[in-house]
């Protein structure tokens, strides 16, 4: 369980940075498809980690080796981030380069913008704790979009428990084969998620997901799962289509000043 911890704990960053990464890297037009392809990657591991375990676990090697190769697979992630993975901030990267030109030029006036800036801890727990709280109770799209994107992740996750149960012991599947069905879940995973609610309920529903289905049965615990889902299906539909009336009436939305009026320049007759 500690060692579990410690693997949550670190492997979180990756998805608590990615959003900052991809806002430096892609602008609105092709932000979208580099979140698509992010996000697919996030629940491929999900969906393939369950037979691919049970086929280790049933072999020689034994359940040992499911750790062994997590770790060698993150070790190598690791050596390439650091080699290839450079900086995305672009407040660092001046940084970077001002305290570059004060060693080359022995110019110690130079200082970029962020350097310059003083720490608020005050400022900063509102920004960066406070505020996404905030938008989450008083912003109908964050509220609604990450409570939609948050029932599909915790769904998957609630699967990865239910699926076991139904395939090895209504089925009498072996370990490998009864996580096959898995594979299926892929091509509906491109969805984006709120990094909050979608963890919480990552995590919470895998709790009760043994207790429901034993307690409920399989039918009657997919009936309430899938009149759930019914249930929060519209909400994509309804953003489609009201989403910029809605955005207008948010005190977050960035607020960019009219286009100035074309200029009409008559030509004069020599």
């Amino acid at each position: 369980m500690i060692n579990r911890f410690f693997a949550g704990f670190f492997g979180t960053a990756p998805l608590a940075v990615g959003g900052g990464v991809f806002v430096d890297l892609f602008d609105n037009k092709t932000r979208g498809v580099a979140v698509t392809w992010f996000t697919i990657c996030v629940f491929i591991g999900p969906m393939c980690a369950p037979f691919i375990g049970g086929f280790i676990v049933t072999s020689h090697l034994g359940w040992r080796w499911t750790q062994y190769l997590t770790g060698i697979l993150a070790s190598a992630a690791a050596v390439l981030n650091l080699i290839f993975v450079q900086e995305t901030s672009a407040p660092l990267i001046l940084a970077k380069k001002a305290a570059k030109l004060r060693r080359l030029t022995k110019n110690y006036a130079i200082h970029a913008k962020q350097e310059e800036a003083e720490v608020n801890l005050g400022e900063m727990v509102e920004r960066y704790f406070m505020r996404p709280f905030r938008m989450l109770v008083i912003e109908p799209i964050v509220l609604l979009m990450s409570l939609y994107s948050a029932f599909i992740y915790g769904l998957l996750y609630l699967f990865l428990t239910a699926y076991p149960q139904i395939f090895q012991g209504v089925y009498g599947m072996r370990p490998g084969i009864s996580g096959l069905p898995e594979l299926g879940a892929i091509a509906a995973s491109a969805l984006a998620a709120n990094t909050f609610l979608r963890s919480a309920f990552g995590a919470i529903f895998p709790l009760f997901a043994t207790y429901m289905f034993k307690g409920l049965g399989i039918q009657w615990a997919m009936t309430l799962l899938g009149c759930v889902a019914v249930v929060l299906a519209p909400v994509p539909v309804i953003f489609y289509f009201k989403g910029a009336q809605i955005r207008k009436n948010s005190k977050y939305t960035p607020k960019f000043p009219p286009p100035a009026p074309a200029v009409k320049v008559e030509k004069e007759i020599v």
